[in-house]
């Protein structure tokens, strides 16, 4: 029931079981390539923002080295951040093309 193309959900404190929703969505018929966004620390001022792929979650939880309490965002939604969030602290990109289709550097 969660994955829905064009949807969007959101798992609190998800970095434990982060594999097993990546391969459950995608297992649903979410490409990998569909896009997530990480907010570790949110609403403080060691905030910070990561995004994804389905197919590159766990990896990049791994490479950022996020710890918990961080927020797992999964949806076309997160192609937004650069316009809904130009106050953004940090946030890094891992293969999750913006809305007009260009792709970020990684």
């Amino acid at each position: 029931a969660l994955a829905v193309p064009h949807h969007t959900a959101v798992f609190y404190m998800g970095l434990a079981n982060a594999a097993l929703i990546s391969t459950g969505l995608q297992r649903h018929g979410l490409p990998a390539e569909h896009p997530v966004a990480l907010v570790e620390r949110g609403t403080t001022p060691g905030q910070r923002h990561v995004l994804t792929t389905l197919g590159e979650l766990v990896e990049t939880i791994e490479r950022e080295a996020l710890k918990p309490p961080t927020l797992i965002v999964v949806g076309e939604v997160v192609r937004l951040a650069d316009t809904l969030g130009p106050g953004m602290m940090t946030m890094a990109r891992h293969g999750v093309a913006p809305m007009d289709g260009r792709r970020l550097a990684v």
